[in-house]
C-alpha cells in the first residue's frame, strides 16, 4: 500500500484544474444555486489511471485526454511523466472534498446543530478535451442537496465523510466512503499559510431526457497550507482500484475559510 507525503504546490488554482475564474457568479445566471457557508478544510488528490480501466470505468464515453496532451497538468503529476515516460499516456485524474458548516439549497439552509457535522461537497474529475459531457462527477453528503437539483434532471451521488483527530495523537484524520471504496487521510498541515486565490471549476453534466446542465464552482478560500502525512486507500471500489493502481498520489495542499457556491443552470 503506497503512502504520498504532502510536498510544495504550485497554487491552489491547480486544485480546480487551472479552469478560467468566468466575471459572472452562478447565483446570476439562471438556474439552482447552492451557497456554501464557511469552508472548514478542502483538498484534493492527484493521481494517474492507466488508460485502459480509465475507459471502462466511471468515465467510460468520455474523451479523455492523456498526461502528455493535458494543457493543466499538476505539477505533482509532470514530473512523474518527465521521469517516467511510460506514464505518459495515463489520464490525470482527481478526487476532491470540501467540508463547509452550511449549505442553502433549494431555499433550505442545510446545517447540522446537533452534533456539528459538516455538509461535504466532492468532485472526481478526469482530463478530457474541453466541453466534453460527465468529465466531473459531484458528490454531496447531504439527501437535501441532491433533492435540490431533482427539478433540473440532475441526480447526484452521495459519499459520507468523517473528520476528527487521530486516537492518542494530535494529528488529524480525514475518511470518506464512496461506493465501495474508503480513503484515509491522517497527517497535518505544514509551513507557513498562504494566500488561497479565488478559483473557478466548470463543467457539463449529462441530466435526464438527454438534458444537459451547465455547473459551475466557486471557491473563495482564505488561506493554504501544506499537508504532511499519509493516505490509505482501502475497499474495491473504482475510486479505490484507481488510486492503487496509479504509480502517484499527490495529497494537498488543504485550503479553509471563506465560501463559495454551486451553481446549475439548464441548456
Amino acid at each position: 500500500m503506497r503512502l504520498v507525503r504532502g510536498r510544495a504546490v504550485a497554487g491552489f488554482a491547480a486544485l480546480l484544474a487551472g479552469v478560467p475564474l468566468a466575471a459572472q457568479r452562478p447565483a446570476e445566471r439562471p438556474g439552482t444555486v447552492w451557497e456554501l457557508d464557511t469552508l472548514r478544510s478542502g483538498f484534493c488528490l492527484h493521481f494517474l489511471v492507466d488508460p485502459a480501466v480509465a475507459a471502462r470505468g466511471k468515465f467510460r464515453g468520455v474523451s479523455q485526454l492523456p498526461a502528455s496532451a493535458s494543457d493543466s497538468l499538476h505539477p505533482s503529476l509532470r514530473r512523474v511523466i518527465e521521469t517516467s515516460p511510460e506514464f505518459a499516456a495515463w489520464i490525470p485524474q482527481r478526487f476532491c472534498v470540501y467540508q463547509f458548516s452550511a449549505v442553502r439549497a433549494g431555499g433550505r439552509l442545510l446545517r447540522d446543530t446537533k452534533h456539528g457535522r459538516s455538509q461535504v461537497v466532492a468532485t472526481w474529475s478526469t482530463s478530457a478535451r474541453p466541453g466534453s459531457p460527465g468529465a466531473t462527477i459531484l458528490l454531496t453528503s447531504n439527501s437535501g442537496m441532491n433533492n435540490s437539483v431533482k427539478a433540473v434532471g440532475l441526480s447526484i451521488d452521495g459519499l459520507k465523510a468523517a473528520f476528527g483527530k487521530v486516537p492518542e495523537s494530535t494529528d488529524d484524520r480525514y475518511e470518506i466512503h464512496y461506493s465501495g471504496s474508503t480513503l484515509t487521510w491522517d497527517g497535518h498541515a505544514s509551513g507557513d499559510s498562504t494566500g488561497a486565490p479565488r478559483a473557478s471549476h466548470e463543467w457539463l453534466s449529462p441530466a435526464r431526457n438527454g438534458r444537459f446542465i451547465d455547473v459551475r464552482m466557486l471557491l473563495d478560500p482564505a488561506g493554504a497550507r501544506l499537508m504532511v502525512g499519509a493516505l490509505r486507500v482501502e475497499g474495491k471500489g473504482e475510486l479505490a482500484r484507481s488510486l492503487t493502481g496509479s504509480p502517484i498520489r499527490y495529497v494537498g495542499p488543504i485550503v479553509w475559510g471563506g465560501s463559495g457556491s454551486v451553481g446549475f443552470a439548464a441548456r
